[in-house]
């Protein structure tokens, strides 16, 4: 999870500790370094949830069950007859 660090001059548009701050909103994959920048500057602080992708659920195959194969050793004979 990351966090929002909101300063207060919304034209503040510079890299700050490793991480670009666009109108005044940086984002800190690093949640306890944004914390912690966050309370020693007296900055305001949110939550961001991870924005991932959903999966995509790919089809079920089917599975057939595996062919029996031949005892080793044992031989089969057919009986033929006339």
């Amino acid at each position: 999870m990351s966090v929002k660090v909101i300063v207060p001059n919304k034209n503040y548009s510079q890299k700050f500790a490793g991480v670009p701050f666009v109108n005044g909103v940086g984002i800190f994959e690093d949640e306890a370094l944004g914390r912690r920048i966050a309370v020693t500057m007296g900055y305001e602080l949110e939550a961001e949830a991870a924005e991932k992708a959903p999966k995509a659920e790919a089809p079920k195959k089917e599975t057939k069950a595996p062919k029996k194969a031949a005892a080793k050793g044992k031989k089969t004979t057919k009986k033929v007859e006339d």
